[in-house]
């Protein structure tokens, strides 16, 4: 195409990505004087001097010393970026009606708040750029037409991605820069949000108007979500990227309902638009491949003035949503493929197909992802080339006594089902159950995730959703009396805990530290030795073609040694 051009025209080539030496060699002698290009079909393309190459890399340690030699360098660090400058263009970019108060408000507390930020860089849960920083503030910002608003927007983004210790301190200078108080406490610095009714900030209470049926646990990967208050402010972080169709990433442990918050996120915004989520789960081997695969399998092929589209078939919006993003592995120059794929589609709006023909992706098409910090075994740090793109956000596990709340609601939800035959089935028997259950599941949890800990195996690894499998678990039974429903739950948590413990000390201690919990809270006996649940029994009904999971049956141990 530029060998085409008049030698008055003066061309640039951009190549945008990592530089490594399986690529850039080849270019060598394209950089020397004789401008000549050899492919590797032997063909030779001869550019003139009104042809230039730029190279836009964050580091230069692939390439070498014959590479560098031939060109020009131009460093840009943190302090030659114009903060200003971006954050007039992002301002000239919203609603007219907005832009003169959203100018006086950053002018009044942004660059302030901003400075105090800086004194934490290096604690930041996802490392990412300066401008990475500013993004995820300034997108929170977008709807803020009030002092009140904008200043729970500059909290919220600024401390967004930081884990709960850092969070705390973060937020702690803020409002100090700021002059403002919160009425949360300091140790969970963002349950908060501002009532436009009567413009001051105000705490969340947990919200427990929606009562749970059976119905909402027929899908043990998409469990219910009970909207307490860590709930309602995780919910509300990422709820202006969900609205503008940012791409965002939510960052948290193992098992702390990432999945469970981006599904309901998008649950809200469903009532005023058709949504499609295609999800990918990412592994060591993903790759660029699976992504082009799911796109073509939920998009259609347009044609628009600039060329090929890629559109949402069947939907208003399209999440793609990838679970586990920092899973790929790095090749030998530590180029994550896929990070770099999603960055081009991310920065560009589309992709060069196996034609070599660029394919644009429609705004509609919005990328959503979840990781486990970097620092968990497996996983790898995300480029800041690719993080500073995305807006961030870090969520944690619910705390000891939501998670009572969580399950106290689970169970009354559970015990509704017609499996489930109490002596007494009405709705103040399930309750006063539910909330003498709930806390004994909660301690087993606390104290074995104190006592066996993952740094001694890795697969010790309990989290709430190991708790939300007991309460699924529960529905494999048919259970004719309360006694029965607190033995079958006694033998769920060995199933989902005990059956993890490496060695026979080791089993002992859990032994002793469950059945006393077992009879401090319900008087109950039980030895794990003796109990079990089995399908064996039914299954000739399987063999005959019965289309329904058979209930699991007691046995005794003479049982067991008979079948």
């Amino acid at each position: 195409q530029v060998v085409k051009e008049s030698a008055d025209v003066l061309n640039w080539i951009i190549c945008d990505g990592d530089i490594d030496p399986e690529w850039i060699e080849s270019l060598n002698s394209v950089l020397d004087d004789n401008h000549l290009l050899t492919l590797p079909t032997g063909e030779r393309i001869n550019f003139g001097s009104n042809v230039n190459f730029i190279f836009e890399t964050n580091d230069l340690q692939y390439a070498s010393p014959a590479t560098v030699s031939r060109m020009g360098m131009i460093f840009l660090n943190n302090e030659d970026i114009n903060i200003k400058a971006l954050i007039t263009k992002w301002i000239k970019r919203q609603r007219e009606e907005i832009q003169g108060r959203l100018e006086e408000f950053i002018e009044e507390y942004f660059y302030r708040a901003f400075e105090v930020l800086l004194q934490f860089e290096d604690q930041l849960a996802v490392t990412t750029t300066r401008v990475g920083t500013i993004m995820n503030a300034l997108t929170m910002m977008q709807e803020a037409t009030s002092k009140g608003e904008f200043l729970e927007a500059l909290i919220k983004g600024f401390a967004a991605n930081f884990a709960p210790a850092a969070r705390a301190t973060v937020v702690e200078e803020l409002t100090k820069v700021l002059g403002i108080r919160l009425p949360t406490d300091p140790r969970s610095p963002l349950d908060f949000c501002f009532a436009k009714e009567n413009n001051q900030f105000r705490a969340y209470t947990p919200d427990l108007t929606r009562q749970l049926k059976p119905t909402d646990f027929t899908d043990n990967n998409e469990p219910p979500l009970v909207r307490t208050v860590g709930a309602q402010r995780d919910l509300d972080l990422i709820k202006p990227w969900v609205q503008s169709g940012e791409p965002f990433i939510l960052v948290g442990p193992e098992g702390c309902g990432k999945n469970m918050l981006i599904r309901n996120a998008f649950e809200e915004l469903k009532k005023t638009m058709k949504i499609q989520i295609a999800v990918i789960s990412c592994n060591a081997q993903t790759s660029a491949y699976q992504i082009i695969q799911k796109l073509n399998q939920v998009c259609l092929k347009a044609i628009f003035a600039q060329g090929r589209i890629y559109r949402p078939k069947e939907a208003s919006r399209l999440v793609l949503y990838l679970k586990d993003i920092n899973l790929p592995k790095p090749d030998k120059y530590q180029t994550i493929q896929m990070i770099a794929f999603l960055q081009q589609i991310i920065t560009h709006r589309g992709f060069y197909d196996e034609n070599l023909e660029f394919v644009y992706l429609d705004e509609k098409i919005q990328i959503v992802a979840s990781m486990n910090p970097a620092s968990t075994l497996g996983r790898f740090p995300l480029s800041t080339r690719f993080t500073a793109n995305v807006r961030i956000a870090y969520v944690d596990y619910p705390t000891n006594e939501e998670l009572g709340m969580i399950y106290t609601e689970y169970l009354k939800g559970v015990l509704q089902n017609p499996q489930i035959k109490l002596e007494r089935n009405d709705p103040t028997t399930i309750l006063g159950l539910s909330k003498k259950i709930a806390p004994f599941l909660v301690e087993v949890y606390h104290n074995v995730k104190q006592k066996f800990l993952i740094d001694e195996h890795r697969h010790y690894l309990y989290t709430p959703a190991s708790l939300t499998s007991i309460l699924y678990g529960l529905l494999r039974y048919d259970i004719g009396s309360t006694e029965q429903l607190i033995e079958i739950i006694a033998y769920e948590i060995c199933r989902v805990f005990r059956d993890r413990i490496v060695n026979f000390e080791s089993l002992s201690k859990f032994d002793n530290l469950f059945l006393g919990l077992l009879r401090q809270h319900f008087k109950l006996n039980f030895n794990p030795k003796e109990v079990f649940y089995s399908s064996i029994p039914h299954l000739k009904e399987i063999k005959e073609g019965s289309k329904e999971i058979p209930y699991l049956t007691r046995l005794s141990v003479e049982d067991l040694k008979t079948i």
